[in-house]
């Protein structure tokens, strides 16, 4: 399964403020809901580690997978 996360990203769409900042961070329900619907991979929100992303473009995030396994994941974040 980490193999599997390493070597996809998830797009994100976000609104954007009038500043072409993102109206509100991403948050990890967004995550795990872009993951099922375009990969169908399930991954507990709370397994995800978000670190408060904010800006559009590419972030890596990382999921605990269990027993000190680690998954960092691409998001892909566009502003709309």
């Amino acid at each position: 399964e980490k193999e599997v996360l390493e070597n996809i990203v998830v797009e994100i769409e976000k609104k954007l403020g009038n500043n072409g900042h993102l109206y509100g961070a991403v948050t990890k329900e967004e995550i795990a809901n872009a993951l099922k619907k375009q990969h169908k991979i399930e991954i507990d929100k709370k397994h995800i580690d978000t670190k408060n992303i904010k800006s559009v473009g590419e972030h890596i995030v990382d999921i605990k997978l269990g027993y000190g396994i680690h998954a960092k994941l691409k998001i892909n974040v566009k502003g709309v």
